[in-house]
């Protein structure tokens, strides 16, 4: 269904209404069901009061002018909201993996490539919004990888204090 066709159905729709063939609520809820998206991801519907279009700019809805001619998504919104995305990234669960490898097993390569995979899953889920999910595992894995790197960095200065400190005892200080 396009633009154009979502404004027939709601004159319909709001003739049967005016007319007393259906409820106030069964108006919203058909209205509800004829919301469409556009090329961008965003949602739009007509206001069931004003008869104007609504887009949905991920917080509030805001009056504006449609495109036209969009074909809808099979795919539902959830509370009016976008759509759930439509793939995971990849990238982002090998940070999220390879940042807890940092932390266990190979600290410092670990670590690296967390943040490196990390930046890159960001990177492509924002590129691509409502596409892919999983950009809070991305952020974990980056900010498992800098802590990786923050404890190896103590422990090598840690280290290096004691080897000082050790040898200047040697020396008789």
């Amino acid at each position: 269904m396009d633009f154009s066709k979502i404004e027939a159905e709601f004159q319909k729709l709001k003739a049967q209404f005016k007319a007393g063939a259906i409820t106030e609520a069964e108006f919203k809820a058909q209205l509800e069901k004829l919301m469409i998206q556009d090329e961008q991801g965003r949602w739009w519907m007509i206001g069931y009061e004003t008869g104007q279009w609504y887009y949905h700019d991920g917080e509030k809805w805001v009056q504006g002018q449609p495109p036209q001619l969009i074909e809808r998504p099979p795919a539902e919104p959830p509370g009016g909201g976008k759509p759930p995305p439509t793939s995971t990234s990849f990238l982002a669960i090998a940070a999220l993996v390879s940042s807890i490898a940092g932390l266990t097993i190979v600290p410092v390569i670990g670590s690296i490539l967390a943040l490196f995979l990390g930046y890159k899953a960001r990177n492509d889920i924002r590129q691509r919004p409502g596409e892919t999910s999983y950009e809070r595992l991305a952020t974990a894995g980056i900010v498992l990888g800098w802590i990786g790197l923050v404890l190896l960095l103590l422990g090598f200065g840690c280290w290096l204090i004691n080897a000082v400190v050790g040898g200047l005892g040697q020396l008789g200080y």
